[in-house]
């Protein structure tokens, strides 16, 4: 399956071998990203509303997080279910330019949410241990505790020049 919002402001589905589309839920606020967990369930973030979880299946969404205005927060983008379906990473947003976002990772069994660095965003787990994430133009790696949920070393960069959006994008 593929998931994706449509023009209609609701978030579909369709199969990879064709057919057609599905409603899954219907969208509010703007999109920053989804993911598809392995208990069957999707993950999505409406900007300034937060995350949400709802079924593959479909149904009414259920708010994960919603983004703290008082803490100068505007929303929380990009999710990526980890392996084990048991945490969400996904990006603070708390202004424009890199340096007012954050990179968090939400504990989905106890709703213990904890900042993992400042300054950067878009992070992706790696199946060599490490987070992902873009810095102004440069891609960085930095080792990650998947049990722990928590960043074992310093953060190094892999590529430079590469493409990367700030919170609007």
């Amino acid at each position: 399956w593929v998931l994706f919002r449509a023009n209609d402001s609701t978030w579909k589905k369709v199969s990879m071998l064709g057919g057609p589309a599905v409603t899954v839920f219907p969208a509010a606020g703007f999109a920053r990203g989804a993911s598809w967990g392995p208990d069957d369930t999707i993950i999505f973030s409406q900007g300034q509303l937060g995350m949400f979880r709802v079924p593959a299946a479909g149904g009414e969404p259920a708010a994960l997080t919603t983004a703290d205005a008082k803490q100068g927060e505007f929303g929380h983008w990009w999710p990526e279910i980890l392996p084990g379906g048991h945490a969400v990473l996904f990006t603070v947003v708390k202004g424009l330019g890199v340096e007012n976002m954050e990179i968090a990772v939400l504990d989905l069994a106890t709703g213990e949410r904890r900042t993992l660095l400042q300054g950067g965003s878009h992070a992706r787990y790696a199946p060599s241990g490490h987070l992902i994430y873009g810095v102004d133009g440069t891609l960085m790696a930095v080792p990650f505790d998947l049990d722990r949920l928590q960043l074992t070393g310093n953060a190094v960069p892999v590529a430079e020049g590469v493409l990367t959006d700030g919170p609007t994008a």
